[in-house]
């Protein structure tokens, strides 16, 4: 009998797979993994909002819903948590800003607009180049684990900040880091889902963001009224240290258990096994496709899609209006009225009454109606969600 290496067992841990040597056919082939003859839809079906919210259909073979489960626990959670984190940062720049930040830092101008600033510059200019980088098998595992971790670090630093310029820095950078947290996540998402799959998760994964922004207010009274002064610390900066470790917490959680998109992982500990693996690229054959190399004619027919343009101005309209600024300093400006727990409880009051929308707008979208545009090129399929 071979003696155990811990050394070893580290090492087989942390490589990276060779996509070159993955098997094309089950291990076990005793396994049923067929799904059932799915049931037509009657005109009863529109009342049946179970179906549109189940995420383990019951035509899936026990199998499938067992590999779909993992998939919630290990990768959709960690990327879930830390799509949280990314709102919880956020939120926490504007509530430290109306909770002690602004009196503290001498901030008297437009300051708050300017980290926003330095943060969305960051966020924009490494999108797009993050999100190629995680479909590449040696950047997969560990790229947003790593991420997780950076961004964790730097909202820590904004705990030691002493003036405004520090805080431009950390929030640039923090950008940067939190770059792969939309984008990356549904190139991973759709590397593991179908996209009736996908439109069920979507929504409870941007919940996720809401609950972030309400922990925000929550989270800066708790600190005010409890930690403010310990340690010689403000209540602000409190707010930045519980922040960073529960960022920490999720980038070991995922250094853990996140393997990486199919393509890229044979198998991963007690999480997928090798079978698993193979079933997951499986069920998704000619549903997608990872970007190669750069051309000059893939890049020309990506700026030559109507989609790009559209979706893109959208998306700009969208945050044109998610100023999530705007109440809080207006609450700060009514001192007559509110004092500073009241502001940043009322900031959690307002943000919770979003979670469930948020959760259930996008499977009840996809159940009750898409819109399927065809190009000569694809099939994409828009979803109105008003």
């Amino acid at each position: 009998m071979t003696a155990w290496n811990p050394l070893k067992a580290v090492w087989n841990f942390l490589k990276l797979d060779d996509p070159s040597t993955f098997r094309t056919e089950y291990i076990d082939k005793t396994i049923d993994r067929e799904r059932k003859p799915k049931e037509e839809k009657t005109k009863w079906s529109v009342f049946n909002i179970f179906e549109a919210l189940n995420w383990y259909p019951s035509h899936y073979s026990s199998y499938e819903k067992w590999f779909l489960f993992k998939f919630d626990i290990f990768v959709f959670f960690f990327f879930a948590a830390s799509f949280y984190t990314k709102y919880l940062d956020q939120a926490n720049i504007s509530t430290a800003y109306v909770a002690g930040m602004k009196e503290e830092l001498n901030l008297r101008g437009n300051e708050l607009n300017y980290f926003n600033t330095c943060y969305t510059v960051g966020f924009a200019v490494f999108q797009i180049p993050i999100s190629i980088l995680i479909t590449r098998p040696e950047y997969s595992r560990y790229l947003m684990v790593v991420c997780e971790f950076v961004w964790g670090a730097l909202t820590l630093c904004n705990a030691f900040v002493h003036n405004a310029k520090h805080v431009y820095v950390i929030r640039f950078f923090v950008g940067v880091a939190e770059a792969c947290s939309f984008p990356a996540t549904y190139v991973v998402f759709s590397s593991y889902l179908t996209d009736e799959e996908l439109f069920k998760r979507a929504g409870w994964y941007g919940a996720f963001s809401t609950a972030g922004s309400a922990s925000s207010g929550s989270l800066q009274t708790r600190t005010f009224k409890s930690l403010d002064g310990v340690g010689g610390f403000s209540g602000w900066r409190w707010q930045f240290i519980i922040d960073a470790v529960i960022t920490f917490g999720i980038a070991l959680y995922g250094f853990l258990f996140y393997p990486g998109i199919p393509s890229t992982v044979k198998k991963f500990g007690f999480v997928f096994t090798e079978d698993e693996l193979i079933f997951a690229r499986k069920r998704l054959e000619g549903k997608i496709s990872f970007p190669k190399k750069f051309t000059m004619k893939s890049i020309k027919e990506s700026f030559t899609t109507w989609q790009i343009y559209a979706c893109t101005f959208l998306w700009i309209f969208h945050h044109q209006t998610f100023y999530d600024s705007t109440t809080k300093l207006y609450l700060k400006s009514r001192k007559d009225i509110y004092t500073q727990s009241q502001i940043t409880d009322m900031i959690t009051y307002l943000k919770l009454v979003g979670i469930i929308p948020a959760a259930l707008f996008s499977p009840l979208a996809s159940y009750y109606g898409r819109i399927p545009i065809v190009t000569d090129r694809v099939w994409h399929r828009c979803t109105i969600v008003g």
